[in-house]
């Protein structure tokens, strides 16, 4: 599986045994994938995100009445 090109990327926030980790992994060459198999979106609640976000001045969106 390891013969051609491809990129894999982890994000945690500690060590696997006892914390989230997610996985990304982008195979090139691919074309098309089956329906079901395809990414659709990770999503990260943290009560401080937009504390922070806004002390640091990024950009904070709402849409739906929700903030992002």
């Amino acid at each position: 599986p390891y013969a051609n090109r491809w990129s894999k990327t982890m994000v945690g926030y500690g060590p696997e045994d006892n914390h989230f980790v997610v996985e990304l992994t982008y195979n090139y060459g691919i074309t098309d994938y089956e329906m079901g198999n395809d990414f659709l979106g990770i999503t990260v609640q943290s009560s401080e995100s937009l504390k922070r976000a806004a002390a640091l001045n990024w950009p904070i969106k709402q849409q739906n009445g929700l903030n992002y």
